[in-house]
């Protein structure tokens, strides 16, 4: 159960609750968490994960702020079936190894805009929780600040493992288009494509 942030709390209290709401929220997101997985196999390199994530973030602050504020709107099942569109598309890029396409020249356009969509999720959940009286642009900053916080303890011990995985198990490019590789974006793929089917069927 997330925590929540009393109206009248003072400040310190508020910023910690809503940075705890922040962070517990992407890390039990299992979309999301998916969604960064393929990015990070999309981009590769340290420098483009790097800026592949940075989009990322900057794409979806840009739509948490808007939605939370009341100035975008899009109902949660809209928001819900575009996310897992977004795995689905970035699988099968995944999935046609060999093509130098521009996804995968320039991974931080893919983030950027589809961090757009995930922003929209990020806001269903804060505005279920909603603000205190007098700080919803605080609450809203500590909010992303807690997202943001929680994406680099989910995005550094990945890269990490991937970078050991590549020096001890084998570096050439052949590893990735593997058999292994190739089945676990089918598995991301199949989860993302039933979710899919799921939230159409609600609209």
């Amino acid at each position: 159960m997330h925590a929540s942030a009393p109206a009248s709390a003072p400040s310190s209290l508020m910023a910690e609750a809503y940075l705890e709401l922040g962070f517990s929220h992407i890390l039990q997101g299992w979309d999301h968490l998916l969604f960064l997985i393929c990015l990070m196999a999309l981009a590769r390199m340290p420098k483009k994960i790097f800026w592949a994530v940075t989009g990322f973030t900057i794409g979806h602050s840009f739509t948490l702020a808007a939605a939370s504020l009341k100035i975008l709107t899009l109902p949660v099942i809209y928001v819900e079936t575009l996310i897992s569109l977004s795995i689905i598309l970035v699988c099968v890029e995944l999935l046609h190894t060999g093509r130098k396409t521009l996804a995968r020249t320039y991974p931080v356009l893919i983030s950027l805009f589809f961090g757009l969509v995930h922003g929209l999720g990020f806001a269903n959940e804060l505005i279920s929780i909603g603000f205190p009286e007098d700080g919803l642009v605080a609450a809203l900053l500590f909010f992303i600040l807690g997202v943001v916080a929680g994406q680099l303890a989910f995005v550094v011990p990945l890269m990490l493992l991937g970078f050991a995985a590549r020096r001890f198990i084998g570096s050439s490019g052949k590893l990735y288009e593997g058999l292994g590789y190739k089945f676990i974006f089918f598995t991301i793929g199949f989860i993302a494509c039933y979710w899919f089917v799921e939230r159409s069927l609600q609209f």
